[in-house]
């Protein structure tokens, strides 16, 4: 055979395989990035609810949310939350407009002990430090910050815990880095409204 034509045809073989590659790949990466991102997602919300649990425990304490993890962490370590028995109830009253007795139902409420945070919400967490890191990362921090909203007068408390996809996947950034997307957050709670549920 001519080495002109073996040279053309080994060029071709590697082309082909150089090809068939770049074909693979761009079906397989998006795939594999996804399956990262799905695992890496449930362990971060998981981490989020955690933390959101007790921003609600510490605003019922304090009447307001944790503005910084010291805080939080703190009332984490060492906090107590009370052990609530709740009934309804009913009982009359007199309306002096219809001057009759008017059935008005309540909830009663009674503490019956205390327990400890630790107890209640993080008995599979030793070192309670470990909350304010974001999983999956060389010790990088979560988000974190508290604040209030006006609605018809009455002032709410607020917090916002969040984590950049940016961040989460920095490791992953050389080889997947274009399906890393820049604007998206996991966000659990607003700043803006009264809401403490997750943007998932």
């Amino acid at each position: 055979m001519n080495p002109k034509l073996r040279l053309i045809n080994l060029i071709f073989i590697v082309g082909s395989v150089f090809f068939a590659y770049k074909i693979y790949a761009s079906i397989s990466k998006p795939i594999e990035f996804n399956e990262i991102r799905k695992k890496r997602y449930e362990r971060v919300i998981e981490r989020l609810n955690l933390l959101r649990d007790l921003q609600v425990e510490y605003r019922k304490v304090t009447g307001s949310y944790a503005n910084d993890f010291n805080a939080l962490l703190a009332f984490a370590d060492t906090g107590r939350i009370a052990i609530e028995e709740r009934k309804d109830s009913s009982f009359l009253r007199y309306d002096k407009i219809y001057q009759t007795e008017l059935v008005v139902d309540t909830v009663v409420v009674r503490i019956l002990g205390y327990r400890s945070v630790r107890e209640a919400l993080l008995s599979g967490y030793d070192n309670v430090n470990e909350l304010k890191y974001i999983p999956f990362t060389d010790k990088k921090e979560f988000n974190i910050a508290a604040s209030s909203v006006e609605r018809n007068g009455v002032l709410f408390p607020t917090f916002e815990i969040s984590v950049a996809d940016t961040t989460l996947f920095a490791d992953l950034k050389d080889e997947y880095g274009q399906f890393i997307s820049k604007e998206k957050s996991l966000i659990i709670g607003s700043l803006t409204e009264p809401i403490v549920s997750g943007n998932w």
